[in-house]
């Protein structure tokens, strides 16, 4: 690392960092994309560029947030660093000795972006609209103060307009719903909806009534139909089957020409013969079609063909109309269907719109929709734009390749901004984007990656007419990956198929930053699983040998060999140390049960393990039993729920013991019943019983996060949670906490709809698995994106994506659903072949990011899952590419009795190997000091200091419940206090005004007598000379005070401290009435109270006596406490205190 922070640059790194030119950097990955991203925003910054004038939009963020703070930390340390590093560090980040001027200004770069409007702006795209939206809203038609709505408040809010709609009394809407209904299951049809409502970004415009004719006959004309036809494949048949029926005479001729033949024919005939007077289409279909839909290539017999030459072509003739009129009624079915869906859509996203304006919010799509709207559309773009470009002068965007098309609209209607008024007023403004089209994998979320190359041209193109640099800049050098693990990933995308999607131009080549580094991969044979014996017929299910799986096999092959590393304690060369947990990261394609098998797996063998990085909120164990326990409470007689919460952790009874309950109860008694009748029979069932009772007790009268909190918080039931789920049943538990929080804000707080919102709102809880924990990390390659690790395993590599898609989208944006059987529509197929070819290409890319996640060892690896006769892998799949990349050098490796992997190893440079050597040396176990096996001295204080306050109150004992004054008497108390601080500073003509005055603003709620009295009562103290001294100038109100007195820490607060030229003087206000007249009758507290301020006093002042009193101000009296008895209070508290410790060290 170089002074003030980062390494110094590549040419290529500093070409792209150049302040002076646009640039559009192509970044493969570990290239070091943001030390370039953060190095540009510095030499902008160095350049002269204003703070606010500049925006870096990112995907994420996390991203945001570590450019912000690399940024800030390297200002912090220009601003204070000595000349020469700062000079040395200015000179290597913009290549050329920094004169004077840069120095200055370079210090004061930290200051200036702290005290710039709005600081350095750092933001997701989505962040940004939201601001732009805020300061514009009344030209995109949002109401000020608008909210944003997160993922799951949007999804409620969807789910109850999805209810409305197929609620709604409407013929049109109904129709649609039936439609829809008869060819989808339930889930089926919920799935639908979802596809459609989860991609309306998709969509050309935004769907609704206005829109939904144009929808309609856009969709008639792709499918080629009729925009008004009804009829779908029932009709088209059931017209056919008239026809047919109508003249049967060739259907006659022909069956009776077939009779005279084959097996086949006679069937044949058997079929067309009946279809004369009852047609079954699907029979009469089967005597022309394959099952495919083609036509059969003889339907008749060659030998009966010859003898009946005009049947045979009959029947050649009626299979060619069969085969048009399936693909016709395909073709009816699919239009009908599609187009119910467009109209259910419209009415759902129609009502969903509606609900948000209700609420005065707009959700994540609607923030870049309405932005990029705001930005390109009507007369205001004009003045938005013209006010926008009064504050923007450089924009960077960060993950390029991950814009979505509407998001690029946006940053186009800035950009076109930038080099239309390019060179005006002497302002130079710049465009800078990196990212990398190899990395582009989030289609789900809207990323079209072939936007990224047009983009580039487009922004080179206006850079170029405005007379502007702009310069294209590849990184291809490699900071993150040895040379070993590079070139496997350059090998596997030298092949054709690899390099579809993934590739463009040239080879791909990696260069190697870490030349000397280590490196080994790893390819392991395709699990296939254990062999399943075949139980004999009516075995008992325990004693049925049933196996294995393949992918449960692979996770303890994996989880064993992750253990043996870290056992042998293999050393890390490149970082100078041994393996962790930590460096080992497992990524896997889909969160599948191969995720739990591992997590199992690790624990077993006492791996640290991190887990999913994404769950389920709902299906965790912790938040199952915080369910189980409010069910409970809103239904006791659930025999069910309540049996689960008495095995639970919060209640812990044992399986016997549930048995004994359950089993010998009556018939129709329920469990609950049976536990309160019979909880005075044993311990445990009183402890239920109890437990349970006070459960139900509370739970009409709190809110649900009350509930669950006291359920957690009293009696140990976090505790218990913990002890028996383990750490990780923290983090669900924690957002289930948060998410009843929400819900009380959010709605009113009810028990039942709070567990209903969290049993069917599908809340996924996302884990931050990048904290440094020391822990093995189980990610999807996509939440892996950005991050990096020594050791990768990739285990899901066998098989292709599905070609299955619930729901097709056509190129201009309109949604066809595939019904069984719509593949023979050309128009379907194209769609389906373009979407799936789009889906390989993710794919593709997929793995190139997987692949590149990896520093030093790559692991491959995976479970059976070819459909192809002995072979466990699919062709195309990840094993497939990588296996045939695989160096021919490769060496075999048993690592089992019977297994061997193929590995290859790159050993490491001399400087790089003797990191690791001193490494190894310096993790061998060392000999403990001699202090480890001593006991540790007792601790001189405790761990709470005494307070007198609190020393003084635990004497006075319990209020009598039916005393007068209550509240109103710790009021009273307050208020005399506070007025006794207040009011000495004032002069004594003044304080009775004030006194009213103050009273009437801090005890309105007191009558006008009661606050008179008070005030009366502070100023008889105020104006006795009696109290002279204590209020005398130069004496101190509310004085704080900490000491150690003895072996005790006393923290404190005196009421009244004098200090005199002779003495000082302690005083402490009472009001309790009726006021003792004589010391000996005062509660031994307030004696004590004083002795320990009297003792600390002592310490600040030695050599002066200390003199301690009370005053009562009902009478009023100054009641001073003799020396003597003060001593005798501080030695029997401090001589308890040191009972209760023990004794202390010796001297």
């Amino acid at each position: 690392m170089g002074p003030g922070g980062g390494r110094g640059m590549t040419r290529q790194q500093d070409a792209a960092a150049d302040p002076a030119a646009s640039v559009w950097v192509s970044a493969s990955a570990g290239t070091g994309k943001t030390h370039v991203l953060t190095n540009r925003v510095l030499r902008l910054l160095l350049a002269g560029a204003l703070p606010e004038r500049i925006l870096c939009l990112t995907y994420t963020k996390a991203a945001a947030a570590e450019m912000a703070n690399r940024i800030q930390d390297r200002l912090a340390a220009w601003a204070v660093e000595p000349e020469e590093r700062l000079f040395a560090a200015l000179r290597q980040l913009t290549g050329n000795p920094p004169g004077p001027a840069l120095m200055v200004r370079a210090r004061r770069l930290f200051a200036l972006v702290l005290d710039a409007p709005g600081g350095l702006r750092i933001q997701t795209i989505h962040a940004f609209c939201q601001s732009l939206l805020g300061r514009f809203p009344v030209e995109v038609g949002l109401p000020p103060g608008f909210i944003a709505l997160d993922d799951r408040a949007a999804a409620l809010l969807l789910a109850e307009a999805t209810g409305e709609v197929l609620l709604a009394p409407d013929d049109g809407l109904r129709r649609a719903v039936g439609q829809l209904s008869a060819l989808a299951s339930d889930t089926m049809f919920d799935d639908l909806v979802q596809a459609f409502v989860g991609g309306r970004m998709r969509l050309p415009e935004d769907l609704g009534p206005a829109s939904l004719p144009r929808y309609l006959g856009d969709l008639a004309r792709l499918l080629g139909c009729a925009p008004a036809a009804e009829g779908g494949r029932t009709a088209i048949v059931a017209a056919f089957a008239d026809a047919r029926t109508a003249a049967p005479g060739p259907l006659r001729r022909a069956a009776a020409a077939l009779a005279a033949g084959s097996p086949t024919d006679r069937k044949a005939a058997e079929v067309l013969l009946a279809c004369c007077d009852d047609f079954d289409y699907t029979a009469y279909a089967g005597v022309f079609l394959k099952a495919d839909g083609e036509p059969r290539q003889n339907p008749i017999t060659k030998k009966l063909a010859a003898v009946h030459a005009d049947v045979a072509a009959w029947m050649a003739t009626e299979a060619a109309a069969l085969q048009a009129l399936e693909i016709a009624a395909a073709r009816a079915e699919t239009h009908l269907v599609s187009r119910a869906l467009l109209v259910l859509g419209a009415a759902i996203l129609e009502r969903y719109h509606r609900a948000k304006a209700a609420r005065r919010a707009i959700d994540y799509d609607d923030m870049v929709l309405k932005a990029r709207d705001l930005l390109t559309g009507g007369t205001a773009a004009a003045w938005v734009l013209y006010k926008l470009d009064g504050g923007l002068d450089h924009l960077l965007i960060d993950e390029a390749q991950d814009t979505s098309p509407a998001q690029w609209q946006l940053v186009s209607a800035l950009t076109d901004e930038f080099f239309a008024l390019e060179g005006q007023g002497g302002r130079h403004r710049t465009v800078f984007a990196v990212g990398d089209l190899k990395q582009s994998i989030y289609s789900f979320q809207g990323a079209a990656p072939e936007v990224f190359g047009r983009e580039r041209r487009r922004v080179g193109t206006a850079a170029a007419t405005a007379g502007k640099v702009f310069r294209p800049v590849e990184l291809d050098l490699s900071f993150r990956s040895a040379p070993m693990v590079l070139r496997l990933v350059d090998a596997v995308f030298a092949q054709k198929l690899a390099r579809d999607g993934v590739v463009e131009g040239g080879a791909l080549e990696h260069k190697a930053y870490r030349e000397a580094a280590a490196g080994r991969i790893e390819l392991w044979p395709v699990e296939t699983g254990e062999t399943v014996e075949e139980a004999e017929a009516w075995a008992p299910a325990q004693t049925a040998s049933r196996g294995r799986s393949a992918q449960a096999v692979l996770a303890e092959r994996i989880a064993r060999r992750i253990a043996a590393l870290l056992a042998a304690g293999d050393v890390l060369p490149a970082r100078g140390r041994r393996l962790r947990p930590g460096d080992i990261m497992v990524l896997v394609r889909r969160r599948t049960a191969f995720v739990d098998a591992l997590t199992r797996a690790c624990k077993a063998l006492g791996v640290p393990v991190a887990g999913s990085d994404r769950m389920m909120l709902a299906d965790q164990l912790g938040v199952r039993d915080l369910i189980a326990m409010g069910r409970f409470a809103l239904l006791p007689d659930d025999d069910l729920t309540l049996a689960a919460v008495l095995k639970g952790p919060f209640v812990g009874l044992a399986e016997e013991a549930l048995f004994d309950l359950a089993h010998p109860r009556p018939e129709r008694q329920s469990l609950w019943r049976a536990l309160v009748e019979r909880a005075a029979s044993r311990p445990d069932f009183a402890a239920a019983q109890a437990a349970l009772a006070a459960v139900l007790a509370r739970a009409d009268y709190v809110t649900p996060f009350a509930f669950f909190a006291r359920l957690l918080d009293e009696g140990g039931g976090r505790r218990r949670l913990i002890g028996r789920l383990g750490a990780e049943a923290i983090e669900p538990v924690e957002e289930f906490l948060s998410h009843a929080l929400r819900h009380e804000a959010e709605a009113i707080p009810s028990l039942e709809a709070f567990l209903h919102a969290v049993e069917t709102g599908g809340t996924e809880l996302k884990r931050d698995l990048d904290r440094g924990r020391d822990e093995v990390r189980i990610l999807t390659v996509h939440a892996s994106k950005g991050l990096e690790a020594p050791v990768v395993i990739l285990p899901d590599t066998t098989t292709l994506p599905s070609r299955l898609e619930t729901l097709l989208w056509s190129g201009a944006g309109l949604p066809v659903w595939p019904v069984a059987g719509a593949g023979i529509v050309p128009e379907v197929a194209a769609i389906r072949d373009r979407m799936c070819e789009e889906a390989l290409r993710e794919y593709r890319r997929l793995l190139y990011v997987a692949l590149t996640r990896a520093e030093d060892r790559l692991v491959v690896c995976g479970w059976a899952g070819g459909r192809r006769a002995g072979q466990p892998y699919e062709d195309g799949s990840w094993y497939d590419l990588i296996a045939a990349a695989f160096p021919a050098d490769a060496v075999e490796e048993e690592v089992a009795p019977g297994i061997a992997i193929r590995a290859c190893e790159d050993p490491p440079g001399p400087a790089v190997a003797e990191r690791g050597h001193q490494a190894a040396a310096a993790a061998s176990p060392l000999a403990l000091p001699d202090w480890a096996g001593r006991a540790a001295p007792v601790e001189l204080r405790p761990s709470d200091p005494l307070s007198p306050s609190r020393q003084a109150d635990a004497d006075l004992g319990v209020a009598s419940p039916i005393a007068l004054g209550g509240a109103a008497r710790f009021l009273r108390g307050r208020l005399v206090h506070r007025l006794l601080e207040l009011l000495p500073d004032l002069a004594p003509e003044r304080r009775a005004g004030a006194a009213a005055r103050f009273l009437a603003l801090r005890a309105d709620d007191l009558a006008a007598e009661e606050r008179a009295a008070l005030a009366a009562e502070t100023l008889g103290v105020l104006d006795d000379p009696a109290f002279s001294a204590v209020f005398a100038p130069g004496s101190r109100p509310e004085v704080p005070i900490a000491a150690v007195i003895g072996r005790e820490s006393v923290v404190g607060q005196i009421d009244r401290l004098a200090v005199l030229p002779d003495r000082v003087l302690i005083v402490d206000f009472k009001t309790d009435r009726p006021s003792p007249q004589d010391w000996r009758a005062v509660a031994p507290g307030y004696i004590r109270q004083l002795a320990l301020y009297r003792a600390a006093v002592g310490q600040l002042f030695p050599g002066r006596s200390i003199e301690a009193a009370l005053l009562w101000t009902e009478t009023p009296h100054l009641m001073p406490v003799p020396a003597d008895a003060l001593d005798a209070s501080l030695a029997g508290l401090t001589g308890a205190q040191a009972a209760i410790d023990g004794p202390g060290p010796a001297s």
